[in-house]
C-alpha cells in the first residue's frame, strides 16, 4: 500500500509541474515581457502580496511575497526585495489563465530572472515523461509487491480422508 502511495504523491508533484508546463507551450506565443511596478505591499492575513501595475498595459496584478530579515522579498524570486516603485522584468501574458503552482509561481507572470525564456515544449515533453514513467514504474513495483497473485495452499486437519461421523 505504501507503494501506491508513494507513487501518487510523486504524481502529484509531477502533475503540479506538467499541467503550467502545457500552459506555456499552448500560449508560448501570448507571452510579452513587460515591468511590473512594485506599488504597496500588503500582509494579506499572513500570505504579505505586492500590488502594482504591469507597464506597458497598466493592468494591476498582485505578485506573493515572502518575510526577510530586511523586510519583503518576491516569493518566486527571493533576490528581488521589496520597494516601492520598484521595476521587475516579467514575463505577461494576457491569454494565458491564472495558474498558481507553488513558490509564489504562476502561469500569468513570471519574473525574467527565475526563467530567462518561456518554458517550452522540451519542459513538457520533459515532465510529461517524467509522468509516465512515474507511474508506469509504480504500477510495475505495486504489481510485484502489493497485487502480486498468491499461492494459497489449503491445508485440512486430515491427511487422506475424513474421519467418520459419529452421530
Amino acid at each position: 500500500m505504501l507503494v501506491l502511495l508513494a507513487t501518487v504523491l510523486a504524481l502529484f508533484y509531477i502533475a503540479r509541474e506538467a499541467v503550467p508546463s502545457f500552459i506555456f507551450w499552448y500560449y508560448r506565443p501570448t507571452y510579452r515581457r513587460a515591468d511590473f511596478v512594485m506599488d504597496r505591499a500588503q500582509e494579506n492575513d499572513g500570505w504579505p502580496i505586492v500590488r502594482g501595475p504591469i507597464e506597458p498595459g497598466g493592468e494591476e496584478w498582485v505578485l506573493e511575497l515572502r518575510k526577510t530579515p530586511s523586510g519583503y522579498a518576491l516569493e518566486s524570486d527571493p533576490a528581488v526585495a521589496f520597494a516601492p516603485g520598484r521595476r521587475v522584468r516579467v514575463w505577461w501574458s494576457d491569454a494565458a489563465p491564472v495558474v498558481g503552482y507553488g513558490k509564489g509561481r504562476s502561469t500569468k507572470i513570471m519574473p525574467v530572472s527565475r526563467f530567462p525564456e518561456v518554458p517550452g515544449l522540451g519542459r513538457l515533453l520533459l515532465w510529461t515523461a517524467a509522468m509516465v514513467a512515474t507511474g508506469l514504474a509504480g504500477l510495475w513495483l505495486a504489481g510485484r509487491r502489493v497485487f502480486r497473485t498468491r499461492i494459497l495452499s489449503t491445508e485440512t486437519l486430515y491427511d487422506e480422508e475424513a474421519p467418520d461421523k459419529r452421530a
